[in-house]
């Protein structure tokens, strides 16, 4: 098996303090997907982890709770599957 590749973004919404990200899922490489990582870069150019492989996060969506209204994020979504992302 190889690892996935990457999710395709289906968009994003937002109702002023959350953000709802959505994705298609990837090829998965010849093996299962278990989860996806959810990141997301703030301001400062730092990136935050929101999930991680080993909570088998699996929907193909997210929603990010309280955000500051008016500041710019950036997300990025990796999947994971028996070889990693």
């Amino acid at each position: 098996p190889q690892a996935p590749g990457k999710p395709a973004s289906d968009g994003a919404r937002s109702d002023g303090e959350t953000i709802y990200i959505s994705w298609e899922p990837p090829d998965d490489g010849g093996s299962p997907i278990t989860g996806y990582i959810v990141e997301r870069q703030s301001a400062d150019g730092s990136w935050t982890s929101l999930t991680f492989c080993e909570q088998q996060h699996t929907d193909t969506s997210y929603a990010d709770r309280g955000l500051e209204q008016n500041v710019a994020y950036t997300y990025r979504v990796s999947a994971c599957n028996a070889v990693q992302t």
